[in-house]
């Protein structure tokens, strides 16, 4: 599969830098030279809030989650290099045969004849068959919180 560009990469919300073209999207993105000597901008972040509701239409205390983006040409590279990176962690997976293990930020096909991947929904029907199936086991979920805000940036450009 070749990365495609397609206008839904152009970013058009208000950031420090201006709006790129298509063209400079593709060429600098995959540019090695242009890539390596870039000096990544900050991510701009604002907090979505919502007051979720529960039996009855109650309203439960206001949740907050933070909303972080990037500017345009370094959304192009986190872009292009999710692109390959995707490749190879999904041949490694097939490798290691547990290509059906991971879930999450990944597009897994449906078993209809469907152009979208599984949602959350999809997952929770299937494991909820699994264990159906089964006679006595535990069921396991995480959610590892700030994960990506933790990561010692220094550690992949090692790489």
């Amino acid at each position: 599969m070749v990365w495609e560009f397609t206008e839904t990469h152009i970013k058009r919300y208000p950031h420090f830098d201006g709006i790129v073209s298509a063209r400079e999207f593709k060429e600098y993105a995959m540019s090695p030279q242009l890539v390596t000597k870039h000096a990544f901008y900050p991510f701009l972040q604002y907090n979505d809030e919502w007051i979720p509701f529960g039996e009855r239409h109650i309203a439960r205390d206001r949740k907050s989650r933070p909303i972080r983006y990037a500017c345009r040409r370094d959304s192009a590279i986190y872009e292009y290099y999710r692109y390959l990176l995707s490749e190879r962690y999904e041949e490694t997976l097939k490798d290691l045969g547990i290509s059906n293990c991971p879930i999450a930020y990944r597009k897994i096909p449906r078993n209809d004849d469907s152009s979208h991947g599984k949602c959350n929904i999809d997952f929770a029907f299937d494991v909820f068959n699994i264990v159906k199936s089964m006679r006595g086991c535990c069921v396991v979920t995480l959610d590892i919180s700030s994960y990506f805000e933790c990561i010692d940036h220094r550690r992949p450009k090692q790489c």
